[in-house]
């Protein structure tokens, strides 16, 4: 029998939003989404761009740190300022700050985890 960690999850009716500058690893996480099994995979180049598609409400938002304008704490925390449920969309930074400081800001502004890139397939799928 699979334990919890090893069973797959059904994304068929999730929506991601993914917030990244870098076209290349936008495209790159989408596909990897969607071959996960997710419905739709919205797309924004910044944190500007991301509060207009946070209106298709997504189900996980996968957000880069360093964007112009509006770079991913700004985001967070406009997020963080809906009320539930709206407030509480599981929110990942996937990022190349591996710094104490950045890390500690995401943990203090209630990310639901801090990936770094590049990331694999697997490391986003858990």
């Amino acid at each position: 029998m699979k334990n919890q960690s090893q069973q797959d999850f059904d994304f068929s009716r999730a929506r991601a939003l993914v917030v990244e500058d870098n076209e290349f690893i936008r495209m790159t996480l989408k596909k990897h989404l969607e071959d996960f099994g997710f419905e739709r995979v919205l797309e924004a180049a910044n944190g500007e761009e991301a509060k207009k598609r946070f209106e298709d409400r997504p189900n996980v938002i996968i957000c880069d740190i360093n964007m112009n304008p509006g770079d991913g704490f700004s985001f967070l925390k406009h997020i963080r300022a809906f009320a539930p449920p709206l407030g509480n969309i599981p929110f990942i930074f996937l990022t190349g700050n591996s710094d104490e400081n950045s890390v500690a800001k995401a943990i203090g502004m209630s990310a639901d985890a801090y990936l770094l890139k590049p990331v694999t397939p697997e490391s986003l799928k858990k």
